[in-house]
């Protein structure tokens, strides 16, 4: 496959399971916005080509069950006070590119900044998959 950028790069894919209050798209873009592109404001020079090419995108998302309370006493709550934490298994994937043959900057995407967001109130790598490109370096 290609896309306007030319031919469709590798993809790496990363599947985790998450609990949170948030609307569960809501939450996955949070994810994939922390992990690859995002910032909380547009920088200078951000496309939405560049956005394209580099983010992550959201491969799937499937909700598993819902609970009255978090799993991780003391996580955050909604200012209302009143929620139901939701619990799903989304897939996210970058494009090869990103982070290269480089073991540290691909653990660094898949599991960085991710166990700290605020929306969370629980979340568990489950699985990655590697493109021939990255296993053959190893």
């Amino acid at each position: 496959m290609s896309t306007s950028n030319g031919p469709e790069q590798p993809r790496v894919f990363a599947r985790y399971w998450i609990e949170t209050a948030r609307p569960l798209a809501e939450a996955a873009a949070v994810m994939a916005g922390e992990q690859s592109t995002g910032t909380f404001v547009r920088v200078a020079g951000e496309t939405d080509e560049l956005r394209d090419r580099f983010g992550a995108r959201i491969e799937s998302l499937t909700e598993t069950g819902e609970s009255p309370e978090p799993s991780l006493p003391g996580a955050w709550t909604p200012a209302e006070g009143r929620a139901h934490w939701r619990t799903a298994e989304v897939t996210l994937s970058w494009p090869l590119h990103n982070f290269g043959l480089s073991l540290p900057n691909l653990l660094a995407t898949i599991a960085g900044n991710l166990w700290e967001l605020k929306p969370f109130s629980g979340m568990r790598l489950l699985d990655i998959r590697l493109p021939p490109q990255f296993l053959s370096a190893y």
